[in-house]
């Protein structure tokens, strides 16, 4: 049987529409895998474990209790990212400001905590929610077991007349010496019960989320906590990164945003000091207020969600009120 053989003739203009269709495959086999591509780029960047390291201070038990709740707000943080992560702690004992700056530009730990002032904005990058719900600026004072002097006191005029004690190196001795008040610094804490036992001191203010826990250390034996008198400031402390890392910054302000809606930011901070509102009374002291002149600008103090107010309780007692 013979073979026969067919021949296709195709014109010019035939030839130029198949090679052009075939281009057009081409280019959107192309087109889909840059697209597949990109979208597996992006499913791994959101699968990218979150690594976060953290100042752990186990040295001092009133450190110590700071360091867990900061651990255990990173990880509520984190567990709204969506991403895997891993929390580490880095131990270290209580460091000074301008050391925290080096070990975070370093990459000793990666998240840390300040006081918020006007030049932390300059030198890190801060997350603008108050860790502490500015507890930080609610201050009792530790006295002498046998002196009732404050239990007079009704302003801020006659709070001046007490000689206080704070850190060499401490913000509040700034915002105290500020608002007129003499103050005598020391190195730390212990030295500064010291001063008060010898009387170079007439008062030492501690916040009110440190104040019960120090009060039960060896080394204010013989101080008790005044129970009339609450000084308040505006203070914050911000979780802090080095400036380079915007990333992870995006990544936790949109977290802290979720924790407050939810409400769950506020419950944890509770779970952590809600017995010391019982413990302090503030809605029975009487409450003088002053300035914070080192404050930074981006403060959000107009964002009340974010804020401790005893004007939540009863009975609050104020300087207008008397």
């Amino acid at each position: 049987m013979s073979r026969r053989r067919i021949y296709i003739v195709v014109g010019y203009d035939d030839w130029f529409g198949v090679m052009s269709a075939l281009k057009l495959v081409v280019l959107c086999l192309l087109g889909s895998i840059v697209i597949a591509l990109g979208v597996q780029e992006k499913a791994e960047a959101s699968e990218q474990t979150l690594r976060i390291s953290y100042p752990y201070v186990q040295t001092d038990p009133v450190y110590k209790d700071i360091s867990d709740y900061v651990h255990d707000l990173l990880k509520l943080l984190l567990s709204k990212s969506g991403n895997p992560y891993v929390v580490e702690p880095v131990y270290v004992p209580p460091v000074p400001m301008s050391r925290t700056v080096m070990y975070l530009n370093s990459g000793k730990f990666n998240v840390a905590w300040a006081h918020y002032d006007k030049h932390l904005d300059e030198l890190l990058l801060p997350i603008p929610v108050p860790i502490f719900r500015g507890l930080g600026g609610w201050r009792l004072f530790f006295v002498r077991a046998d002196d009732t002097r404050m239990a007079e006191v009704r302003d801020l005029a006659e709070l001046k007349n007490f000689q206080l004690g704070q850190g060499h190196d401490w913000p509040d001795t700034t915002i105290l010496r500020a608002a007129g008040f003499e103050v005598r610094t020391g190195v730390a804490r212990d030295n500064l019960f010291q001063l008060l036992k010898h009387q170079r001191i007439d008062a030492f203010p501690r916040s009110v989320m440190e104040i019960w826990s120090e009060a039960k250390l060896p080394q204010a034996s013989g101080l008790r906590v005044e129970e009339h008198v609450v000084l308040h400031y505006p203070t914050a402390f911000y979780l802090v990164l080095k400036r380079s890392d915007r990333e992870l910054g995006e990544i936790l302000q949109a977290s802290f945003d979720k924790a407050i809606l939810d409400g769950s930011f506020q419950q944890l901070f509770l779970a952590w000091k809600g017995d010391i509102f019982e413990q302090s009374r503030l809605n029975q002291r009487q409450v003088i207020s002053i300035d914070n002149p080192v404050l930074g600008a981006n403060a959000r103090l107009d964002r009340h969600e974010l804020w401790f107010s005893p004007s939540d309780l009863t009975g609050v007692k104020s300087d207008a009120q008397r």
